[in-house]
């Protein structure tokens, strides 16, 4: 009870309600205190820490930090806030003997969440001599060893707590659970496991120590212990960890053969979770597998199943459709592909859609039928959509005009998106590059130069490639004089990593234009670099050679 409550009860309920529209600068100094308190008692019971705890410190300023009451309070306002240092501080001041045993309490945690484990022991084990907290101390104590990684400790601890435990016996069970399960000790940590589950069916911490469990019994290849907690013990368990332990079960029976083939596996978790989100991933990735290795009719079998058990068109459902699309041109099914296009077209966003198509376009492209691939890659860019399946496509078709010497429409195309394309976009680099081989094809060679260097401006990563690129064009036309000029600004980016014929090459180039200097430096990085390379050795004697 506040000391002031007698005097200020009918005042405080009078203003209590208006607190937050309410100037009570003017109120005397007893009622602004209990009225401070009193609203933040209110708002930590609507888990506003941070709020209360504003209060609670204007409060105590208000009383030049006579309450007991706000700093009590304002340290549990701090510890909820987890200004764990605030907290310790608060908890630290002189309090009535009946409010002490709290405070250290208080003050024993703020330290325990600031790593200061051998301060905060100091205190619970104090406190075990304190009536209030003689049932909770052993409990604290025992979080401190195990937050120290002293499992045996912990384990002795709370292995006699939990007899006669009245005081967070989920947790200290779980510790316990964990403790064992660090010190390897399976057996006991079977035990304590199955006891969580029993005692405390549906909780958090009873799906989180079956699974930890699960995965350790998998791990060491006690799958028979798996499958027994599976089938005993998980339809006491909920959400998605009782998912994952029965899908680890059912891992385990293929693993001492009572499945015989892999599928079974995906059988018999469908079949006891038939809800479960798992099911559809499981369903996916078994489809992805079979299209990875070639077994195509089996890929779309599994796809269309996940297709089944999608509820909404959501990106398991796009993704599975994408894979039919994949799989059934690879077998020739251009009917169903095309279909199934389709499908991804009534999705609200045109992003899969225009991923099916490319799909199809490169299909036209594999298939030697560049015109209907240019039709499918046409129709794409026709969305102007700014995303990475357009960018995608719009720079396969640049390919095609390249492989047929349209080079001048594969320039146009390319310089367009290159103008208002971030040097940041994931592509920037392939168009760049793309860019500056096109105008060398051309027979424009300054203007690829030209271009090598603008495009390659500023900091970002693409910017080496790009230069690297065009520095490579050249040397291979001997046109060493270019080749240098790209090659400075690759030396003035510190470029890193560049392909050791380039570098050998390049030294050569440098020694042609007369700069010894610079093709010493060259040679030298490649040595030092690659020391064991052959062109290392070449570089050696090309060393060797400029001292005569």
């Amino acid at each position: 009870e506040s000391q002031y409550r007698k005097i200020s009860t009918s005042i405080v309920r009078a203003y209590e309600n208006q607190f937050d529209t309410t100037k009570i600068d003017s109120l005397p100094e007893v009622i602004r205190v209990d009225l401070l308190i009193h609203r933040g008692w209110q708002l930590l019971d609507s888990h506003r820490y941070k709020s209360a705890l504003t209060l609670f410190q204007k409060a105590l300023s208000v009383c030049s930090g006579k309450s007991w009451e706000a700093s009590i309070f304002a340290a549990e306002a701090a510890y909820k806030s987890r200004d764990y240092e605030l907290a310790a501080k608060l908890y630290s001041k002189t309090y009535p003997s009946h409010i002490a045993p709290y405070a250290n309490w208080g003050l024993g945690w703020s330290l325990f969440r600031l790593g200061k484990l051998d301060s905060a022991r100091k205190i619970f084990a104090k406190l075990s001599q304190e009536s209030t907290f003689s049932r909770y101390a052993d409990y604290a104590i025992a979080r401190s060893y195990y937050a120290q990684g002293d499992y045996g400790e912990c384990e002795k601890i709370l292995s006699d707590y939990i007899k006669n435990c009245d005081f967070r016996c989920l947790s200290a069970s779980y510790y316990l659970f964990q403790s064992q399960l660090w010190l390897d000790e399976i057996d006991k940590a079977l035990a304590t496991c199955k006891t969580i589950i029993k005692k405390y069916p549906g909780t958090f911490n009873a799906s989180k120590a079956a699974l930890i469990l699960a995965k350790t019994l998998f791990e060491k290849g006690l799958y028979e212990e798996l499958i027994d907690i599976s089938e005993n013990y998980a339809d006491k368990l909920h959400g998605i960890r009782k998912d994952s332990l029965i899908l680890l079960s059912e891992r385990a029976k293929y693993k001492i053969g009572i499945y015989k083939d892999p599928m079974e596996i995906l059988d018999g978790f469908s079949k006891k979770c038939p809800k479960s989100p798992l099911t559809r991933k499981l369903l996916l990735q078994t489809a992805i597998q079979c299209e990875e290795h070639g077994r195509f009719r089996d890929a779309i079998y599994f796809y269309t199943k996940a297709i089944s058990k999608s509820a909404a068109k959501d990106s398991v459902w796009a993704e599975a459709n994408l894979g039919i699309i994949r799989s059934s041109l690879v077998i020739g099914d251009e009917i169903t592909a095309r279909q199934t296009i389709n499908k991804l077209n009534e999705l609200n966003e045109n992003g899969w859609y225009l991923r099916g198509l490319f799909e199809l376009a490169k299909w036209f492209y594999n298939g030697n039928d560049k015109d209907s691939c240019v039709i499918m890659l046409s129709k794409i860019r026709s969305f102007h959509a700014d995303d990475i399946v357009s960018d995608s496509a719009l720079l396969f078709l640049a390919k095609l005009y390249h492989e047929q010497e349209y080079y001048s429409e594969e320039a146009n195309i390319l310089a367009q998106r290159l103008d208002s394309m971030k040097k940041s976009h994931p592509l920037y680099s392939a168009y760049a590059e793309n860019f500056v081989t096109c105008l060398w094809n051309m027979g424009f060679k300054d203007s690829a130069l030209s271009a090598a260097l603008s495009l390659s401006r500023g900091k970002h990563e693409s910017s080496c490639g790009i230069l690297l690129k065009g520095a490579e064009l050249a040397l291979d036309e001997g046109e060493i004089s270019i080749a240098g000029k790209l090659m400075d600004s690759l030396l003035a980016k510190d470029c890193k990593d560049l392909p050791t014929d380039f570098m050998y090459r390049m030294a050569n180039a440098y020694v042609s234009l007369d700069r010894i200097k610079t093709a010493r430096k060259l040679y030298t990085e490649l040595i030092e670099k690659y020391p064991d390379d052959t062109l290392a050795n070449k570089a050696r004697e090309r060393m060797n050679e400029l001292s005569e």
